[in-house]
């Protein structure tokens, strides 16, 4: 099958209920994308998700018949296409996915993405072997700073992701 591109859909300015239908004439074959939605920690469809909240992402999708080895992978850019991650279904549940129409949940912790706009692709695959949907560039979307500890360094490169590290620190004679 060749992968096929939806409409970039730019929701940085977007205010309304963010819910993206993939259209019915570009849906085909074994594995279709149906539908994507973005939500806050609060449960809310939107594109402006602060960094002290979680991003959820709502895949819809519908498989014609069982798939052996079919992996879904979700992979967030920046803005400037940088890829900051791509993670895998298969990391929490067997790679079979059954025929009919499913809902799948990807959950980017909050303080993990540094304020800014970030694009997001999703596939679904036979790894190695057959790219069964894809959709490029599919969403755009912003994190707003909203008090992390980094707030103080506003308007400065300070990396792409924020981490929580452990410090340990003792006083040596």
């Amino acid at each position: 099958m060749t992968p096929h591109r939806v409409l970039w859909y730019s929701a940085v300015q977007s205010k309304r209920p963010f819910k993206i239908p993939i259209p019915n004439d570009i849906r085909r074959g074994q594995f279709t994308f149906l539908e994507l939605t973005l939500e806050n920690g609060a449960g809310v469809s939107t594109s402006s998700i602060t960094v002290k909240e979680p991003i959820k992402l709502l895949m819809r999708f519908e498989a014609s018949r069982d798939i052996e080895d079919c992996e879904i992978s979700l992979r967030i850019s920046n803005l400037h296409g940088q890829r900051i991650f791509t993670a895998n279904r298969s990391t929490r549940y067997p790679s079979r996915v059954d025929a009919g129409q499913h809902v799948l949940e990807a959950v980017v912790p909050p303080l993990l993405l540094v304020p800014g706009g970030y694009s997001m692709d999703i596939a679904a695959h036979i790894p190695n072997v057959e790219l069964l949907d894809y959709q490029e560039g599919v969403l755009r979307y912003r994190v707003d700073e909203t008090g992390s500890e980094m707030t103080r360094y506003s308007g400065v490169d300070f990396g792409v992701v924020l981490i929580q590290l452990q410090w340990t620190e003792r006083t040596v004679n």
